[in-house]
C-alpha cells in the first residue's frame, strides 16, 4: 500500500513541476526595462514611435503594449506592412537578431507597460 502511495505522490509532483515549467517556456521573458530604455533610443525605435512610445507619423502608440511578447518579437523580426500608415511609409521594416538582439527585445517589451498612458 505504501508503494501505491508513493507512486500516485511522484505521479502527482512530476506533473505540477511539468506543467509550471511548460507555463515558464510560455511566460515572456523578464528582461531589463532600464536597458530596455536604452536599446529602445540606441535602435532608433524612438524615431518612428516616439520617445515615450507616445507613437508618431510613421509608427503606432506603443503604450500600452497590445502585443502578446511573441507577436511583439515576430513583428520586430519580419516587419509589419500597414497600408492606411502614410504614402511615404509602408509599415514597419524586419529587424533582424543582429540589429537587436532576442535578449535586447526581451528588454524592450516590458518597458511599453512604464511609459506615460494616454488622457482619456
Amino acid at each position: 500500500m505504501y508503494k501505491t502511495l508513493a507512486a500516485i505522490f511522484l505521479v502527482v509532483v512530476s506533473m505540477i513541476l511539468l506543467g509550471s515549467s511548460m507555463r515558464a517556456q510560455n511566460a515572456a521573458p523578464a528582461g531589463n526595462p532600464a536597458y530596455g530604455k536604452i536599446v529602445f533610443m540606441k535602435a532608433g525605435c524612438y524615431s518612428c514611435h516616439g520617445t515615450v512610445g507616445q507613437g508618431g507619423p510613421a509608427g503606432p502608440r506603443l503604450a500600452p503594449m497590445k502585443l502578446s511578447n511573441q507577436n511583439f518579437v515576430n513583428t520586430v523580426r519580419n516587419g509589419k506592412k500597414d497600408e492606411n500608415q502614410s504614402i511615404y511609409w509602408d509599415g514597419m521594416p524586419a529587424y533582424s537578431a543582429r540589429f537587436v538582439s532576442d535578449s535586447e527585445l526581451a528588454d524592450i517589451s516590458p518597458i511599453s507597460q512604464a511609459f506615460p498612458r494616454r488622457r482619456p
